[in-house]
């Protein structure tokens, strides 16, 4: 089972329905409103709640221990996740993508039903 410890989190306006979203990284648009992130983006960090309009308050956490959707399979020992893309959660950092954090539990399952523990660490450089 993951679990969270939170550490900062931040409200942003929401810039679309996320309820469909909680765990999942979202990034911000040029209104800076909280969107779907989309892969290997740069991340504001993970949705904590389920806003389910434009404007809504959506809670990010940004530093910390969250739980996150899986978009593909990630080994712990890989550690880097990006987002996966528009709503699938979190995959295995590449060359060229923004490491959101560290997995810090294994998934195996690609289709966003598997919950795991990322922790946050955002650097704003892309992996070489």
């Amino acid at each position: 089972m993951a679990t969270q410890v939170p550490g900062y989190s931040a409200t942003f306006p929401a810039g679309e329905d996320l309820s469909a979203q909680q765990f999942n990284p979202v990034m911000l648009n040029a209104s800076g409103q909280v969107i779907t992130a989309t892969q290997g983006a740069l991340c504001v960090g993970i949705l904590q709640n389920k806003p389910s309009a434009a404007g809504a308050a959506a809670t990010v956490m940004v530093h910390g221990v969250s739980k996150a959707n899986s978009g593909a399979v990630i080994d712990v020992s890989a550690n880097r996740v990006v987002t996966a893309g528009a709503g699938d959660g979190v995959e295995t950092a590449a060359s060229g993508d923004f490491p959101l954090g560290i997995a810090l539990a294994t998934a195996d399952t690609t289709d966003g039903s598997q919950v795991t523990e990322v922790l946050l660490l955002p650097t704003g450089t892309p992996l070489p």
